[in-house]
Protein backbone atom coordinates (compact mmCIF):
# COMPACT_ATOMS: atom_id res chain seq x y z
CA UNK A 1 0.00 0.00 0.00
CA UNK A 2 1.18 3.53 -0.81
CA UNK A 3 1.70 5.41 2.48
CA UNK A 4 -0.93 8.10 2.95
CA UNK A 5 1.84 10.69 3.16
CA UNK A 6 2.93 9.71 -0.36
CA UNK A 7 -0.53 9.83 -1.96
CA UNK A 8 -1.03 13.52 -2.72
CA UNK A 9 0.97 15.58 -5.17
CA UNK A 10 0.66 19.37 -5.43
CA UNK A 11 -2.45 21.00 -4.00
CA UNK A 12 -4.11 22.33 -7.17
CA UNK A 13 -7.70 21.51 -6.29
CA UNK A 14 -8.64 25.01 -5.02
CA UNK A 15 -11.23 23.29 -2.80
CA UNK A 16 -11.60 24.45 0.80
CA UNK A 17 -10.46 22.11 3.58
CA UNK A 18 -12.99 19.33 4.10
CA UNK A 19 -15.34 19.93 7.01
CA UNK A 20 -18.06 17.76 8.50
CA UNK A 21 -20.61 20.21 7.07
CA UNK A 22 -19.21 19.93 3.51
CA UNK A 23 -19.13 16.14 3.82
CA UNK A 24 -22.71 15.93 5.11
CA UNK A 25 -24.04 18.21 2.34
CA UNK A 26 -22.25 16.17 -0.34
CA UNK A 27 -23.54 12.84 0.95
CA UNK A 28 -27.07 14.24 1.21
CA UNK A 29 -26.96 15.63 -2.34
CA UNK A 30 -25.43 12.50 -3.85
CA UNK A 31 -27.52 10.18 -1.65
CA UNK A 32 -24.58 7.97 -0.67
CA UNK A 33 -22.27 7.27 2.26
CA UNK A 34 -18.73 7.89 1.07
CA UNK A 35 -16.06 5.31 2.04
CA UNK A 36 -14.19 6.17 5.24
CA UNK A 37 -10.80 5.70 3.53
CA UNK A 38 -11.76 8.19 0.82
CA UNK A 39 -12.92 10.73 3.41
CA UNK A 40 -9.64 10.25 5.31
CA UNK A 41 -7.69 11.20 2.17
CA UNK A 42 -9.82 14.30 1.65
CA UNK A 43 -9.26 15.46 5.22
CA UNK A 44 -5.55 15.59 4.40
CA UNK A 45 -6.07 17.34 1.05
CA UNK A 46 -9.46 18.00 -0.49
CA UNK A 47 -8.76 16.71 -3.98
CA UNK A 48 -6.01 17.29 -6.52
CA UNK A 49 -3.21 15.46 -8.32
CA UNK A 50 -1.63 12.37 -6.80
CA UNK A 51 2.09 11.63 -6.86
CA UNK A 52 1.52 9.59 -10.03
CA UNK A 53 -0.19 6.32 -9.13
CA UNK A 54 -1.75 3.38 -10.91
CA UNK A 55 -3.74 0.24 -10.13
CA UNK A 56 -2.51 -3.06 -11.63
CA UNK A 57 -5.07 -4.82 -13.83
CA UNK A 58 -5.39 -8.37 -15.13
CA UNK A 59 -7.92 -7.22 -17.71
CA UNK A 60 -6.95 -5.03 -20.64
CA UNK A 61 -8.64 -1.62 -20.91
CA UNK A 62 -8.49 1.18 -23.43
CA UNK A 63 -5.82 2.74 -21.21
CA UNK A 64 -3.29 -0.12 -21.07
CA UNK A 65 -2.86 -3.87 -20.97
CA UNK A 66 -1.92 -4.04 -17.30
CA UNK A 67 -3.01 -0.99 -15.32
CA UNK A 68 -5.34 2.00 -15.02
CA UNK A 69 -4.16 5.48 -13.99
CA UNK A 70 -4.81 7.32 -10.74
CA UNK A 71 -3.25 10.66 -11.53
CA UNK A 72 -5.76 12.71 -9.56
CA UNK A 73 -8.67 12.38 -7.13
CA UNK A 74 -11.79 14.54 -6.94
CA UNK A 75 -12.62 16.22 -3.66
CA UNK A 76 -15.70 18.09 -2.44
CA UNK A 77 -16.11 21.73 -3.45
CA UNK A 78 -18.47 24.20 -1.80
CA UNK A 79 -21.04 23.72 -4.58
CA UNK A 80 -21.50 21.81 -7.82
CA UNK A 81 -20.45 24.73 -10.04
CA UNK A 82 -16.95 25.13 -8.61
CA UNK A 83 -13.74 23.46 -9.72
CA UNK A 84 -15.12 20.91 -12.23
CA UNK A 85 -11.83 18.99 -12.47
CA UNK A 86 -11.66 17.99 -8.78
CA UNK A 87 -15.24 18.03 -7.55
CA UNK A 88 -17.48 14.98 -7.06
CA UNK A 89 -20.50 17.32 -7.02
CA UNK A 90 -20.07 17.48 -10.82
CA UNK A 91 -21.13 13.80 -10.96
CA UNK A 92 -24.84 14.38 -11.67
CA UNK A 93 -24.23 16.78 -14.54
CA UNK A 94 -21.44 14.70 -16.17
CA UNK A 95 -23.44 11.48 -15.79
CA UNK A 96 -26.34 13.01 -17.70
CA UNK A 97 -24.19 14.75 -20.31
CA UNK A 98 -22.04 11.70 -21.13
CA UNK A 99 -24.70 9.03 -20.64
CA UNK A 100 -22.85 7.24 -17.84
CA UNK A 101 -24.41 4.39 -15.82
CA UNK A 102 -26.41 5.41 -12.72
CA UNK A 103 -25.25 5.33 -9.11
CA UNK A 104 -21.67 6.37 -9.82
CA UNK A 105 -19.49 8.94 -8.06
CA UNK A 106 -16.76 10.16 -10.41
CA UNK A 107 -13.31 10.03 -8.80
CA UNK A 108 -11.10 10.87 -11.78
CA UNK A 109 -11.27 10.88 -15.57
CA UNK A 110 -11.12 13.02 -18.68
CA UNK A 111 -14.59 12.64 -20.20
CA UNK A 112 -13.62 9.62 -22.30
CA UNK A 113 -12.90 7.36 -19.31
CA UNK A 114 -13.65 7.45 -15.58
CA UNK A 115 -12.75 5.71 -12.35
CA UNK A 116 -15.83 5.73 -10.14
CA UNK A 117 -17.29 4.71 -6.84
CA UNK A 118 -19.91 2.26 -8.10
CA UNK A 119 -23.01 1.93 -5.90
CA UNK A 120 -25.09 -0.18 -8.29
CA UNK A 121 -24.80 -3.40 -6.27
CA UNK A 122 -24.14 -2.26 -2.72
CA UNK A 123 -24.07 0.66 -0.31
CA UNK A 124 -20.35 -0.12 -0.02
CA UNK A 125 -19.15 0.87 -3.47
CA UNK A 126 -16.75 -0.94 -5.74
CA UNK A 127 -14.24 1.02 -7.81
CA UNK A 128 -15.11 0.71 -11.51
CA UNK A 129 -13.45 1.65 -14.79
CA UNK A 130 -15.86 3.17 -17.34
CA UNK A 131 -15.20 3.89 -20.98
CA UNK A 132 -18.73 4.19 -22.32
CA UNK A 133 -17.62 5.06 -25.85
CA UNK A 134 -15.75 1.76 -26.10
CA UNK A 135 -18.22 -0.30 -24.06
CA UNK A 136 -15.96 -0.90 -21.05
CA UNK A 137 -17.58 -1.27 -17.60
CA UNK A 138 -15.01 -3.14 -15.49
CA UNK A 139 -14.74 -3.59 -11.71
CA UNK A 140 -11.24 -2.56 -10.69
CA UNK A 141 -11.50 -3.33 -6.96
CA UNK A 142 -14.38 -4.59 -4.76
CA UNK A 143 -14.02 -1.66 -2.33
CA UNK A 144 -12.22 1.67 -2.15
CA UNK A 145 -10.10 0.21 0.65
CA UNK A 146 -8.93 -2.59 -1.64
CA UNK A 147 -8.30 -0.06 -4.41
CA UNK A 148 -6.23 2.13 -2.11
CA UNK A 149 -4.21 -0.85 -0.87
CA UNK A 150 -3.48 -1.94 -4.44
CA UNK A 151 -2.12 1.37 -5.75
CA UNK A 152 1.51 1.46 -6.90
CA UNK A 153 3.70 4.14 -8.51
CA UNK A 154 2.76 4.48 -12.17
CA UNK A 155 6.48 4.50 -13.00
CA UNK A 156 6.43 0.77 -12.23
CA UNK A 157 4.81 0.26 -15.63
CA UNK A 158 7.22 2.39 -17.65
CA UNK A 159 9.28 -0.57 -18.84
CA UNK A 160 6.21 -2.54 -19.91
CA UNK A 161 4.56 0.20 -21.95
CA UNK A 162 4.15 -0.61 -25.62
CA UNK A 163 6.75 1.51 -27.37
CA UNK A 164 4.69 1.30 -30.55
CA UNK A 165 1.60 2.81 -28.88
CA UNK A 166 0.49 5.94 -30.73
CA UNK A 167 1.29 9.30 -29.22
CA UNK A 168 -1.40 11.95 -28.76
CA UNK A 169 -0.25 13.60 -31.99
CA UNK A 170 -0.47 10.28 -33.84
CA UNK A 171 -3.98 9.69 -32.45
CA UNK A 172 -5.10 12.92 -34.15
CA UNK A 173 -6.35 11.74 -37.56
CA UNK A 174 -7.94 14.65 -39.46
CA UNK A 175 -9.51 12.48 -42.17
CA UNK A 176 -11.53 10.67 -39.49
CA UNK A 177 -12.60 13.72 -37.48
CA UNK A 178 -15.94 15.44 -37.83
CA UNK A 179 -16.02 18.92 -36.27
CA UNK A 180 -19.22 20.84 -35.56
CA UNK A 181 -20.28 23.98 -33.71
CA UNK A 182 -22.89 23.16 -31.08
CA UNK A 183 -24.06 23.65 -27.52
CA UNK A 184 -23.26 21.86 -24.29
CA UNK A 185 -26.03 21.62 -21.71
CA UNK A 186 -24.83 22.68 -18.24
CA UNK A 187 -26.59 23.34 -14.92
CA UNK A 188 -26.44 27.05 -15.81
CA UNK A 189 -27.98 26.52 -19.23
CA UNK A 190 -26.50 25.83 -22.68
CA UNK A 191 -23.00 27.07 -23.54
CA UNK A 192 -21.37 27.12 -27.01
CA UNK A 193 -18.83 24.46 -27.84
CA UNK A 194 -16.92 22.69 -30.58
CA UNK A 195 -17.62 18.95 -30.80
CA UNK A 196 -14.98 16.67 -32.29
CA UNK A 197 -15.94 13.10 -33.18
CA UNK A 198 -13.21 10.76 -34.39
CA UNK A 199 -14.03 7.35 -35.88
CA UNK A 200 -11.84 4.53 -34.55
CA UNK A 201 -11.16 1.27 -36.33
CA UNK A 202 -12.11 -1.97 -34.55
CA UNK A 203 -9.59 -2.67 -31.78
CA UNK A 204 -8.00 0.76 -32.11
CA UNK A 205 -7.48 2.82 -28.96
CA UNK A 206 -7.55 6.57 -28.57
CA UNK A 207 -10.12 9.32 -28.20
CA UNK A 208 -13.40 9.24 -30.08
CA UNK A 209 -15.15 12.37 -28.82
CA UNK A 210 -13.99 15.70 -27.45
CA UNK A 211 -16.06 18.72 -26.37
CA UNK A 212 -14.28 22.08 -26.27
CA UNK A 213 -16.32 24.86 -24.64
CA UNK A 214 -15.89 28.32 -26.17
CA UNK A 215 -16.55 31.72 -24.57
CA UNK A 216 -20.19 32.77 -24.80
CA UNK A 217 -19.28 36.06 -26.52
CA UNK A 218 -17.49 34.34 -29.42
CA UNK A 219 -19.13 33.96 -32.81
CA UNK A 220 -17.58 31.23 -34.96
CA UNK A 221 -17.44 32.26 -38.62
CA UNK A 222 -15.81 29.09 -39.97
CA UNK A 223 -14.46 25.73 -38.86
CA UNK A 224 -12.29 23.84 -41.34
CA UNK A 225 -9.27 21.57 -41.61
CA UNK A 226 -6.12 22.92 -43.20
CA UNK A 227 -3.69 20.02 -43.46
CA UNK A 228 -3.54 18.59 -39.91
CA UNK A 229 -4.87 21.71 -38.19
CA UNK A 230 -8.52 22.33 -37.40
CA UNK A 231 -8.81 26.09 -37.87
CA UNK A 232 -11.56 27.97 -36.06
CA UNK A 233 -12.02 31.53 -37.31
CA UNK A 234 -14.12 33.98 -35.32
CA UNK A 235 -16.29 36.74 -36.73
CA UNK A 236 -13.70 39.27 -35.50
CA UNK A 237 -10.99 37.59 -37.58
CA UNK A 238 -9.08 35.79 -34.84
CA UNK A 239 -8.04 32.24 -35.67
CA UNK A 240 -7.35 29.32 -33.34
CA UNK A 241 -5.77 26.03 -34.36
CA UNK A 242 -6.45 22.62 -32.80
CA UNK A 243 -4.19 19.69 -33.63
CA UNK A 244 -2.61 16.58 -32.18
CA UNK A 245 0.01 18.59 -30.33
CA UNK A 246 -2.31 20.87 -28.36
CA UNK A 247 -5.67 19.07 -28.13
CA UNK A 248 -4.99 17.35 -24.80
CA UNK A 249 -3.58 20.46 -23.10
CA UNK A 250 -6.42 22.61 -24.45
CA UNK A 251 -9.06 20.11 -23.28
CA UNK A 252 -7.54 19.96 -19.79
CA UNK A 253 -7.32 23.74 -19.52
CA UNK A 254 -10.96 24.14 -20.58
CA UNK A 255 -12.14 21.50 -18.09
CA UNK A 256 -10.52 23.53 -15.31
CA UNK A 257 -12.52 26.65 -16.26
CA UNK A 258 -16.09 27.31 -15.12
CA UNK A 259 -18.18 27.11 -18.28
CA UNK A 260 -19.72 30.52 -17.57
CA UNK A 261 -16.36 32.28 -17.14
CA UNK A 262 -15.67 33.72 -20.61
CA UNK A 263 -12.44 35.42 -19.52
CA UNK A 264 -10.96 32.18 -18.18
CA UNK A 265 -12.05 30.24 -21.26
CA UNK A 266 -10.58 32.86 -23.57
CA UNK A 267 -7.28 32.66 -21.69
CA UNK A 268 -7.24 28.88 -22.06
CA UNK A 269 -7.83 29.11 -25.81
CA UNK A 270 -5.28 31.90 -26.26
CA UNK A 271 -2.64 30.00 -24.27
CA UNK A 272 -2.98 26.69 -26.08
CA UNK A 273 -4.51 27.34 -29.51
CA UNK A 274 -3.99 30.94 -30.60
CA UNK A 275 -2.73 31.15 -34.19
Amino acid sequence: MIPIAEFWGSNQSKNPPLTDQLLAKAEERLRVRLPAEYVELLRIQNGGPTTGLAFPMRVRTTWADDHVPMEGLAGIASNRFENPHYNILQTEYITEEWGLPPKQILLTGDGHWWLTLDYRKSDEPAVTWLDVECGEDIVVAPTFRAFLHGLVPESQFDETLDEAAPTEAQQWQPKRIQATVGELQTPNGPVPCIRLTQTLAKGETGWSMSVLVTPANWSVASLEFRASDLCMTLADGRTFKINGDNQSALTTAILQCPTNDSAALETAWATHASD
